[in-house]
Formats: structure tokens, sequence, C-alpha cells
């Protein structure tokens, strides 16, 4: 089980350093009640909103959105970590943060062939 707060191996990759591999990734924040759970840039975010699964890439319009119970994919490069979450809200805030509460959450593995369509 890995501990919290979540956070990808540092030897994942480069930090990006150009303004144009900037704009690939987004800074993501998700905290519940207990503290920060997870924190890192990304390229993709997933999560089970009310009116269905929505995705966020880099330079997303702003926008908030109430989420159901739930798997969160958060990804970057190969990397994935699924969240499975009971309900909250994402924001991606106009700096194109996105920040994601919940009341708690949990990392799960999720099988090959439902990961690999998130690639």
């Amino acid at each position: 089980m890995a501990t919290l707060p979540y956070k990808f191996s540092e030897t994942v990759g480069e930090t990006p350093k150009g303004e144009h591999e900037k704009a690939k990734t987004f800074h993501c924040l998700v905290v519940s009640p207990d503290g920060k759970i997870f924190e890192d840039n990304l390229d993709y975010v997933q999560a089970p909103g009310l009116e269905g699964s929505f995705g966020v890439l880099a330079m997303h319009t702003p926008f908030i959105s109430i989420l159901k119970a739930g798997v969160i994919f958060l990804k970057r490069g190969v990397h994935q970590l699924s969240l499975q979450i009971p309900a909250g809200t994402l924001e991606v805030n106009g700096s194109h943060d996105v920040l994601i509460l919940c009341d708690s959450a949990q990392a799960i593995e999720m099988p090959a062939q439902t990961t690999s369509a998130h690639n």
C-alpha cells in the first residue's frame, strides 16, 4: 500500500523546461479533510462526474463539477494512479490547475485492459 500523500516517482522524467512542454502538463492536488492525498504535475485526469465521466487535459477551460462515487484516473506519461473516491468536487481554476476535494481516497489496482484505454 502506498503512503500518503500519493506521488509519482521523481524518476518518471525530467520536469518540463520550455513553455511548450509546460503547456502539456498541469498541477493537480487531491485533498480530503484529513489532508493532502496527492499532488503532482499530470498529463490527464479522468473523473466520474454526475452526468458521466469526463477528462481534463492541460490548458482546459476553467470549470467546477460535482463528482459521484467512483474512480479518478491520474496520469503522467506511462504512469497512472487510480483513486477510489466516495464523491467530491473537481475544479479547474483560471491558472488551469486542478483541485479535487473528496472525503477520502484509496489507491486501487486496475486490470490492464481497463487502464490501457487511458494511455
